[in-house]
Formats: structure tokens, C-alpha cells, sequence
């Protein structure tokens, strides 16, 4: 190996290390995500409602609109409060006239939408 190939590599993973990022890790896990809107996701009987503004944190986009979707089922399912999907656990809350919803997976798992 060249001489200026084995101080490069030391180098690179003393950078890699003091930037507070592991080898072979992605700080991409951490990076919420914009994903596209569900549209029409109510139960049959109700009123339709569109899941808008969706994030997903450590999950991927497809993973998080399949929870917003069945969220809107859940919810008549199993009544008010918290509402469990898979292995998340859903909440919602009432801000400026909209319903905010956040479930939160395991470990840094996270997925927020809005009804729209």
C-alpha cells in the first residue's frame, strides 16, 4: 500500500469518529421524511378524511402511510385514546382546528400526520 494511503485511512476514520457518526452508520435514520398524503382513509360511514403533512422518522415512507391509513380504521376499532398499529402507538391531539397525530415506534421510530 502507498504511504500516502495508510495515513489517509487512520485520518479518515479519526474525522469519521469525531463527527459523532459511526462507520457503516447513516445519520439518515435520524432525518424525518416528507411522505405523500393518504387520500380518503375514513371507515365506510364516515366522513372521508385525507392524511396530510406526513412525517416518518427512522421508518420508511410506505411503512408510515400503511399507519396513517389504518389509523383511521383503528380508531372506531378500538375507541378513544391511545391507539396501537403493529408496534407503534398512536395519540392524537386538536391544534387550530386540526387533528395532530403522532405514533411513536419502537426505539427512534416516529410517524406524524395531520387529518386534512
Amino acid at each position: 500500500m502507498p504511504r500516502t494511503h495508510a495515513l489517509a485511512v487512520p485520518a479518515l476514520c479519526a474525522l469519521t469518529l469525531a463527527a459523532g457518526v459511526a462507520p457503516g452508520t447513516s445519520s439518515a435514520a435520524a432525518t424525518a421524511k416528507s411522505c405523500k398524503s393518504v387520500k380518503d382513509m375514513g371507515p365506510t360511514g364516515s366522513d372521508p378524511a385525507d392524511a396530510v403533512s406526513i412525517r416518518a422518522t427512522g421508518t420508511s415512507c410506505a411503512n408510515a402511510r400503511t399507519i396513517a391509513r389504518r389509523w383511521g380504521r383503528e380508531t372506531v376499532v378500538q375507541g378513544p385514546g391511545a391507539v396501537r398499529i403493529r408496534s407503534y402507538v398512536c395519540r392524537d391531539s386538536t391544534a387550530s382546528g386540526r387533528f395532530r397525530i403522532v405514533c411513536k415506534g419502537p426505539g427512534p421510530r416516529v410517524v406524524r400526520f395531520k387529518l386534512g
